[in-house]
């Protein structure tokens, strides 16, 4: 159980304390990730069997297919990835993702081919040539690329022969500030020169100068505004309408420097005074990046942290006259340190991530999911006699066995047309519309979040963490205290009102105790579901159902069947040999394994009342075809 204290500091992430930035900067770094423990998600009441056609229900909501927005499944719902080092992943994997899902956002770093092993300006614009294949993969599938600068080449460095290995692993002269910064902004020129202009991508490359720079970045604070300022102008000098941006902090208010181990130009965020920088250098804003570190629970809608880093973000923007600025959560959502071990590797990551889409798509922001592949954070040892799941953060398992969060992402690139906005009146239960012609979606998740993520939620609109910081530190000092107290709360066990805290504070913890004791009841329950079915013409339509949960299009759900199936081939370390296999694998236990038999429904002018079940942590998508 966290305590506490450190519970109030990840809330404090979102509203603003900067000691606090510190402590998770450096354990981020350090990629302090702890031990990996198993953690099975609950059983559910009963398996996801053909659901009933009508009647009441414990939840009952209605959608309105003739109210659709502008906005479309097919720009809204892709699947957008963190890869980073693409290299460490394998072709088999690449060729699976791009053919089966709606490509999104891809985020690569050219640190590894490109930018380290140049010997000179001429040798690095010789290697972008290197991500070409990729690149135009991803773009030619309707996808955008994000390339990240964090670094400088040792020829360009202001400590080129500082080999140094810093806490993040990297070498010390590709981590300051280069020894000529209008040579840095040709070299970002020619990346945009080569990306946008020689290979026409027409706007689907963006270039994100800065990745946690208050981490890796180990020139002062004002050389790294510099770096950025001088690589976007560069960027300008190649296209005009380049999107360039950044720069990727780790949390909203981060306002310490670890490298340097000094706070930030008056103690303000680092996002913050980069945008004061950019704005007095004549410097462009085209886009916004974060992480979320550490992610919130999707559910209830509106009460995330993402909501309320979006909102704070747009109000810089504006106080430094930026306008039309896309905002994109990378490593999104960050789920290593909140919750490893079956979760990830099983239903319930499927259910968060649907939820938090629909959650991030009300709140108008992109994200590229962390991670594609499964790494840091991952058991190696339960990886390596558990048929490849070790409880890491990826679509796939190190051995390339698609999970079932990728199934998730497989039913988002599903859904097209225009979105229909759907509220469900149930704290747990996140649901999204589509139509286009005759075809309908309804896209239904069912997230039961533990309790080591609410409470980084924003349940009090207003509320200031910091503040609610300061009355724990005062009233509850000792880790044991706040630990006990913790507990209790997450209980119900304890009486908030009892508690000596401000009217505030206390309304925060009991809607998180509330929401944490009704999480609990409802982990083992089954929801009779009931969605009124409006706004589609009468007659007679086709019901085609997929359905994410134990049971179904989960791979995890029958890991001994894979064990025993791919055994061999770790025990004598050939996975390029295994690839045979891992195919048949993916294809037994992929979205299809979901589909539930094809119905009919007739719907008159009152619409129609579609029942179906949602076990714990489980997802469901209806397509509706007219006949």
């Amino acid at each position: 159980m966290k305590s506490l204290l450190l519970i109030i500091v990840a809330v404090a992430l979102v509203g603003g304390v900067a000691s606090i930035g510190k402590k998770i900067n450096k354990q981020r770094s350090k990629n302090h990730l702890g031990s990996v423990v198993e953690q099975p998600y609950p059983a559910p009441t009963s398996p996801g069997t053909q659901p009933p056609t009508t009647g009441t229900g414990d939840v009952h909501f209605a959608v309105n297919f003739a109210a659709p927005s502008a906005k479309l499944a097919e720009n809204t719902f892709r699947t957008g990835i963190t890869a980073y080092q693409e290299k460490s992943v394998s072709q088999v994997t690449w060729d699976k993702v791009s053919n089966e899902q709606r490509v999104g956002t891809i985020l690569i770093d050219p640190i590894d081919q490109v930018i380290a092993p140049s010997k000179d300006f001429d040798d690095l614009k010789a290697r972008m040539k290197i991500l070409d294949p990729l690149v135009q993969k991803i773009v030619g599938k309707g996808g955008r690329v994000i390339l990240v600068f964090q670094s400088v080449p040792r020829w360009l460095s202001s400590k080129p022969n500082d080999d140094t290995t810093t806490y993040s692993g990297a070498k010390m002269w590709l981590s300051v500030a280069p020894a000529d910064y209008t040579v840095w902004q040709s070299v970002v020129k020619a990346f945009v020169n080569h990306f946008d202009n020689e290979l026409k991508t027409n706007g689907h490359v963006l270039y994100m100068i800065g990745s946690e720079p208050e981490n890796y970045w180990f020139g002062s604070e004002q050389d790294f505004y510099k770096y950025y300022e001088y690589g976007a102008k560069g960027a300008l000098e190649a296209n005009p309408n380049v999107k360039v941006g950044g720069i990727t902090s780790v949390g909203l208010q981060a306002s310490f420097h670890e490298p340097t181990k000094v706070a930030t130009a008056g103690n303000k965020p680092i996002l913050y005074n980069w945008m004061q920088y950019a704005q007095e250098h004549n410097a462009p804003i085209r886009f916004v990046t974060w992480h979320e570190y550490p992610a919130a629970s999707p559910v209830p809608l509106g009460t995330t942290t993402w909501q309320a880093t979006a909102t704070k973000i747009r109000s810089w923007l504006g106080e430094f006259k930026y306008s039309n600025v896309e905002l994109i959560s990378t490593d999104w959502p960050d789920w290593e340190r909140t919750q490893i071990g079956a979760f990830n590797d099983g239903a319930g990551k499927a259910a968060y991530i649907i939820s938090g889409l629909i959650a991030a798509h009300r709140n108008n922001f992109d994200t590229t999911y962390l991670k594609l592949q499964d790494g840091s954070g991952t058991n190696a040892n339960l990886a390596a006699t558990n048929g490849s799941f070790g409880g890491g953060s990826g679509l796939f398992t190190k051995a390339g066995i698609s999970k079932a969060v990728y199934n998730a992402y497989a039913l988002i690139s599903k859904m097209a047309g225009n979105m229909v906005d759907v509220s469900t009146n149930d704290d747990f239960i996140a649901a999204q519309g589509s139509i286009r012609g005759n075809t309908a979606y309804l896209l239904v998740s069912n997230f039961i979040p533990p309790d080591s993520v609410l409470p980084i939620n924003t349940f009090v609109p207003g509320a200031d963490p910091a503040a609610v910081v300061v009355e724990v530190q005062k009233k509850y000092p000792s880790k044991s205290q706040a630990e006990a107290l913790a507990k209790g709360i997450l209980a119900g066990t304890t009486n908030v009102d009892s508690l000596p805290f401000s009217a505030t504070t206390k309304s925060l913890l009991k809607k998180m105790q509330e929401i944490a004791v009704t999480a609990k009841q409802r982990s083992t329950k089954t929801m009779k579901t009931v969605a009124q079915l409006n706004g589609l013409s009468a007659g007679t339509w086709n019901v085609e159902e997929y359905v994410i949960d134990a049971t179904h299009a989960n791979p995890y759900a029958h890991v001994a069947d894979i064990k025993a199936k791919i055994a061999p081939f770790v025990a004598r370390n050939d996975l390029a040999g295994a690839q045979g296999v891992i195919k048949e694998i993916n294809d037994a236990y992929g979205i299809a394994s979901g589909r539930l038999p094809t119905r009919q429904i007739q719907i008159d002018k009152a619409g129609f009342p579609l029942g179906f079940d949602l076990t714990p942590n489980s997802v469901h998508l209806s397509i509706f075809t007219k006949r």
